[in-house]
């Protein structure tokens, strides 16, 4: 059978059970997960699903159990944050997340507004929403964390990390120490470093960064790695200094710059600035 991702092949199950078994044929009474949800449902808001493929307008419902995400093709209020119309996905499609496959669901900012959110599920996976405006996102975001509160304390062995305030969480799970004592690589620090400060792999806007430590491109990867090894500095950027001083040219011309403005600013000498 072809590979269906999970949370579609559900969905499907639940509201098409004919797409799966012939009529007639059901060994069990299927029920639409939106009927399901309709019974439970604790909030419903506008959102867009927001990847690097574009982004996806649709509605957000929270249930008890589950969490889901239906598209619409309507185009959302040019008056509000959003992302833009040319990089709207218009098609069908619906995701579903039991609650209890969350992990981690932090706060986050979505065109320097306060109304994103993205969720981190146990199968290695992240959504990004856009809230729309920061009052919808507050009041879903009030509802799921009372959801999150409810399961928590119903399983305690399998907790999902409500994550309000990054900067603290990132130093109380002593991340910098576990990188400094070599139980994390400086990969996995670099990945964790732009995590928590807020940065994500569904949005451009704000995608992951890594450090320039390269500075030389002509080499093959087989011999940085010897070099590596070798423990050779030779073809890495010196990250003592900052890329504007990189090569003696340019190291010479701010020097410059620095005589200059102690000769003609009456206040302290720059090596940068007006």
């Amino acid at each position: 059978m072809a590979k269906i991702e999970q949370n579609d092949f559900l969905y499907t199950l639940f509201t098409e059970p004919d797409a799966f078994l012939n009529e007639g044929n059901r060994p069990f009474e299927f029920h639409p997960l939106t009927k399901q949800m309709d019974s439970s449902l604790q909030h419903l808001a506008e959102a867009q699903l927001i990847s690097v493929e574009g982004a996806q307008l649709g509605e957000l419902y929270i249930s008890h159990d589950y969490i889901m995400f239906q598209a619409k093709p309507e185009m959302v209020n040019p008056e509000i944050k959003f992302a833009m119309k040319q990089d709207q996905i218009i098609k069908k499609k619906r995701k579903v997340w039991p609650v209890s496959q969350l992990e981690q669901v932090f706060r986050r900012r979505f065109a320097l507004m306060s109304q994103g959110l993205e969720i981190f599920t146990r199968e290695k996976k992240s959504y990004f929403f856009n809230l729309l405006t920061e009052p919808s996102f507050n009041s879903f975001y009030n509802t799921l964390k009372g959801t999150i509160f409810r399961y928590n304390k119903a399983a305690p062995h399998k907790k999902i990390d409500l994550v309000d305030d990054p900067k603290s969480e990132f130093k109380n799970r002593k991340i910098f120490e576990a990188w400094s004592s070599g139980d994390l690589s400086t990969q996995e620090f670099l990945l964790l470093v732009n995590k928590y400060s807020g940065r994500s792999f569904n949005d451009f806007a704000q995608y992951p960064i890594f450090p320039w430590i390269l500075n030389d491109y002509s080499c093959s990867s087989e011999d940085f790695k010897k070099k590596t090894e070798k423990n050779e500095t030779d073809g890495f950027r010196d990250l003592l200094l900052n890329s504007a001083i990189l090569s003696e040219k340019k190291l010479n011309y701010v020097k410059d710059q620095f005589v200059q403005s102690s000769q003609i600013n009456e206040g302290e000498p720059m090596i940068y600035g007006d």
